[in-house]
């Protein structure tokens, strides 16, 4: 029988106690070199004991999650020969392993429990908290990535480029010291890459940029994507002048995640740039991704609509759903936006494909 988290803490705490050498304060942490070892296993197992007694349903929903991101990143690792898909440290340790990706989650908690800031009721309704709200957030991103990369995978994508962008909390503060906000600087322009990269930066960039373009053999021309939309602090001196382009309206249904914008063009170049500082590209498609089995409850297709509205895509959204929605969700639905029940089933994403490859060039 699995020993309950608690019991798991009380071996910890008794191996503390037996190593007097071990100093836990409010002020300072020693943890000698001959107790580490162990100290760290056992302070790893009080939290992994933690979510799964506490979580087993957030497992075994990770598990396929995980399996299934991990297999998409390989075969298109083959595909286009890279070197890596980089995703977000966090999320990419969830990804591999969900439960070492939560138990993270709960390293301070676990001290702050250790130097008695809080007691163990405190400690186990802070970690349910934290746990339930960073699973969410795990959960549909990396939905929302296993998707991005089958769509790479369906469009029999033959090259990758990238735009490489300054973005808030690296090399962007530090720009010769010029003002955070920047008028007519041009979006570099995209190259070709052997890493197809998820880690954005934080809430700002200088543009907001493709998560990837491909040359696409299934579509005959270049495909890109972006999910989770960064607010833009520059405004771009070289956007594409044959693309649409809408002033930014409503930002906190545009800087929302959970949808991905796809474009479609001959060029790359004229599809290198989603948003800047004062507008938005006109999408060919939206994509809302949508992993909870609960989410149509929680907030129906009110802002599914709202940026199918905001965007007017040429080819409409498409909601991808992991779970089958209730029959009043197709009472909601309005001309332009369409469901996918998709699960972890790459082959029912088609449908967005072949709407790509029947976009008119014009």
């Amino acid at each position: 029988m699995t020993n309950s988290w608690r019991q798991v803490f009380t071996e910890l705490t008794n191996f503390i106690a037996e190593h007097p050498e071990i100093e836990i304060e409010e002020a300072r942490v020693i943890i000698p070199e001959n107790t580490r070892l162990e100290f760290n296993r056992l302070f790893r197992a009080v939290r992994a004991a933690f979510i799964n007694e506490k979580f087993p349903g957030f497992l075994a929903a990770a598990k396929p999650l995980s399996q299934s991101f991990v297999k998409a990143e390989q075969e298109v690792g083959k595909l286009l020969d890279l070197e890596g898909v980089s995703i977000p440290d966090r999320l990419n340790w969830f990804l591999r392993d969900p439960v070492d990706g939560l138990v993270r989650e709960l390293w301070i908690l676990l001290f702050e429990l250790l130097k008695r800031r809080i007691d163990i009721a405190t400690f186990e309704k802070k970690g349910s908290e934290r746990i339930g709200l960073i699973f969410d957030l795990f959960y549909e991103a990396g939905y929302g990535s296993w998707m991005e990369l089958s769509l790479v995978d369906l469009l029999e994508s033959k090259k990758l480029l990238k735009v490489s962008v300054l973005t808030a909390g690296t090399e962007f503060g530090h720009v010769e010291g010029e003002a955070v906000l920047l008028f007519n600087r041009p979006v570099p322009p995209p190259q070709e890459s052997k890493q197809l990269s998820f880690c954005r930066g934080l809430a700002h960039t200088s543009f907001t940029v493709p998560d990837f373009i491909v040359y696409s053999g299934k579509v005959g021309r270049y495909v890109a994507a972006r999910a989770e939309i960064r607010q833009a602090t520059w405004n771009a001196a070289n956007a594409s002048e044959n693309r649409e382009w809408y002033p930014l309206v409503n930002y906190q249904a545009i800087f929302e995640p959970g949808y991905a914008l796809l474009y479609v063009d001959d060029g790359p170049e004229e599809i290198s740039l989603v948003l800047d500082v004062d507008k938005v590209c006109r999408p060919d498609l939206i994509i809302e991704f949508r992993g909870q089995e609960d989410w149509y409850v929680k907030e129906g297709l009110t802002k599914v609509k709202l940026r199918h509205d905001i965007l007017n895509p040429k080819l409409g959204t498409y909601i991808v759903s992991r779970q089958p929605l209730p029959e009043q969700a197709s009472a909601e639905l309005v001309e332009g936006i369409h469901i996918l029940t998709v699960d972890f089933d790459t082959t029912k994403l088609v449908p967005i494909v072949d709407a790509l490859t029947d976009l008119d060039p014009g």
